[in-house]
């Protein structure tokens, strides 16, 4: 395997490239090319959506899946076919964009907003990442059901005396806040 570094840099109004990190750069050229041919790639840099936005999104849309009776994989299919187009290929329509995982934070937004406008035509809410994280709390909290005072405190002396007696006296949450 090929040794490649990639630097972020700006390209100033007379086409100079500046790196935001010109020292460690140099170093690492220095350290791995020093004495070699080399090819230079410039490319507008994109920033890719997260991870996090990743499984949200998968997470948010499962109402709609199945409302409309698709798994979750099916359904982000349809929606990047119906967002960024389809093709053919060998007699089949697939989307133009496959994998969530290409696009870049702009594009992911623009795949938000169109699932939104479908799930909206159908009568479904898709929660914002952190409003479906609060309602995903919320909703393993109610099916816990309210904590026995009794059975928590012993719950907490146990796991005092298994970790050295310090997370028995650490600070817990209660109705009335931190005690």
């Amino acid at each position: 395997m090929s040794t490649r570094g990639i630097f972020i840099a700006t390209v100033d109004e007379q086409g100079r490239v500046h790196p935001d990190f010109p020292s460690k750069m140099h170093e690492f050229n220095r350290a791995h090319f020093a004495g070699h041919e080399v090819e230079l790639e410039i490319r507008k840099r994109r920033s890719k959506r997260s991870l996090k936005q990743n499984s949200a999104y998968h997470a948010s849309i499962q109402p709609l899946a199945e409302h409309l009776g698709y798994t979750i994989e099916e359904l982000k299919l349809a929606m990047l076919g119906g967002c960024f187009g389809w093709k053919n290929v060998n007699g089949a329509q697939l989307p133009e964009r496959m994998h969530t995982s290409d696009l870049n934070t702009e594009e992911f937004s623009d795949l938000m907003a169109y699932t939104n406008q479908i799930a909206a035509e159908h009568d479904i809410l898709i929660l914002d990442p952190s409003s479906w994280k609060a309602e995903k709390h919320k909703a393993a909290l109610h099916r816990r059901g309210a904590r026995d005072t009794e059975g928590s405190t012993a719950h907490h002396r146990a796991l005092g005396k298994a970790m050295g007696d310090r997370a028995g006296r650490a600070k817990r949450p209660t109705a009335s806040g931190i005690r």
